[in-house]
């Protein structure tokens, strides 16, 4: 069996999930091949009779991301599951009406799920998880002067929602400083010029780090005092469990699995709501008391531990595709004829082996994302991203790219 994933862009949680996914369901014979937003919007409209190439195709980015046409397109040709992040929408979108399967990734999403699914549709949870080998606790060599906030995450520059709390992190940060206390802030991910300075001008040390290589991530996190989760709407998030891995304190508005796990006896804190003065009085309480702070971390770390890992998380889904497939499987793959069309670019072509494809796909995908980061002013960030890839990317594409007038 082959298993297609629609990510949203290279180096994010909804990566790091699939990444994941690839090493568990791979041993129970069933191929993984991906491709990110942009590239499945072009694949649609140049080339969709590349899903007859695959078995089955799993949205871990929502399927209300893309317009009604291309999902009813790919759902002609294959299979639909979906992965289900979080209510962000007025009315159940139409989207969802062409899905076979749905996973809802925390418990608190699952009432909503049975509300909004259609009829033919089931419904599993499929929670995150974290590798406790990789996140792990690391002696911190640097200097204890600076209480240090992480707050990572990746934000679209246009986008005029609040999703992640930029907004209520610097009107909690406001009040910590006119309390007289004044922390340094570690900011990782793509979106965030406009809350940076914010936070400089409130007086407060920030470092940002607009791209992190996936290996250095944990690094940066056991730089950390306290891990801030001030989303207002999330389905993870997937860096508490990173944090808690890492023996880090967290504290977190009430949104995705910080319900499941945070309540639980001595993990740490949860937020009533998103009150900036409750957020404030949280990050000062784990200021005054580290040891307390320290005793929560420790806690949520064997809660981590214990039941958190992606093997954990993840146990049922090799069983959720078999099911899906033997219920909806179509016409068989293999008597497929070979298409020798030379204008399928090469991140599009699912013909090939899953782990050649894989490569080529996030190849492209980091290179688009580096336009991303260019028209958006991290200009840096977009050379340190897209140069080393220049020998790999075909000069038609490189030339494209630079003709479009917009990325994201």
């Amino acid at each position: 069996m082959r298993v297609l994933f629609i990510i949203n862009l290279p180096r994010g949680s909804l990566e790091v999930l699939v990444r994941e996914a690839v090493s568990v369901v791979e041993p129970q014979g069933i191929e993984v091949l991906w491709v990110y937003m942009n590239q499945f919007i072009e694949m649609m409209d140049t080339c969709p009779e590349m899903l007859e190439f695959v078995d089955l195709v799993h949205f871990v980015i929502d399927v209300q991301s893309f317009s009604y046409e291309h999902i009813k397109k790919a759902a002609e040709i294959r299979p639909i599951l979906t992965s289900y992040h979080h209510w962000n929408f007025k009315e159940i979108p139409e989207q969802l009406q062409l899905v076979d399967h749905i996973f809802y990734v925390s418990k608190i999403l699952e009432p909503e799920v049975k509300q909004l699914k259609p009829e033919k549709a089931t419904i599993s949870l499929l929670s995150n998880g974290v590798d406790p080998k990789v996140f792990c606790p690391k002696p911190n060599p640097k200097s204890r002067d600076n209480f240090v906030i992480g707050f990572f995450g990746t934000q679209r520059p246009s986008s005029r929602s609040d999703r992640k709390g930029s907004r209520l992190l610097i009107a909690a940060t406001k009040i910590i400083v006119e309390a007289g206390y004044k922390p340094a802030f570690l900011i990782m991910g793509y979106g965030w010029k406009n809350l940076v300075p914010a936070l400089r001008e409130l007086g407060c040390q920030v470092t940002y780090k607009v791209s992190v290589p996936r290996e250095d991530v944990p690094k940066y996190y056991n730089q950390l005092d306290l891990y801030l989760i001030a989303s207002r709407i999330e389905g993870g998030p997937l860096t508490l469990l990173e944090a808690g891995a890492c023996g880090i304190p967290v504290i977190s508005t009430p949104v995705g699995i910080a319900v499941d796990i945070l309540k639980r006896p001595g993990c740490g804190k949860v937020l009533s709501g998103f009150d900036p003065q409750e957020i404030a009085e949280a990050v000062i309480d784990n200021m005054d008391n580290p040891k307390i702070a320290q005793d929560r971390a420790q806690a949520l770390l064997q809660e981590i531990r214990q039941s958190w890992t992606w093997e954990e998380s993840y146990k049922d889904l090799p069983q959720v595709y078999f099911d899906i497939y033997n219920k909806t499987a179509k016409s068989s793959r293999p008597n497929l004829p070979t298409l020798n069309r030379v204008n399928i670019p090469p991140y599009l072509n699912l013909q090939q082996d899953a782990v050649t494809q894989r490569r080529i796909a996030t190849n492209y995908a980091l290179f688009y994302y580096a336009f991303c980061l260019y028209d958006h002013g991290e200009k840096l960030a977009a050379l340190r991203t897209g140069l080393p890839l220049l020998h790999k990317i075909k000069p038609s594409y490189f030339w494209k790219e630079l003709q479009r007038e917009e990325h994201w």
